[in-house]
């Protein structure tokens, strides 16, 4: 066995993997903490849930509030967090 093939061998397919990084404005020139839901529920509806969930947690909860969103949105959508 040549070392090509015993490379071949042991590699594993890769894990579909979603990585989410809060970049607002300094990587990116957008607010990532809305621009990544809406990539998966459009913009109207990102921000009737934002809007909700600030309701029930408080404006000091942001980022748990962005959090359940995307968990939301990953359920809705068939994604794993494996």
């Amino acid at each position: 066995m040549t070392a090509t093939d015993q490379m071949q061998q042991d590699m594993q397919p890769l894990p579909e993997t979603i990585f989410v990084w809060d970049f607002d404005w300094t990587v990116i020139n957008c607010n990532s903490d809305e621009y990544v839901p809406a990539g998966f529920l459009g913009d109207e509806e990102v921000a009737k849930r934002i809007s909700a969930e600030m309701e029930e947690h408080g404006p000091t909860k942001w980022h748990e509030c962005v959090a359940n969103l995307i968990n939301a949105c990953m359920i809705e959508k068939g994604c794993s967090k494996n």
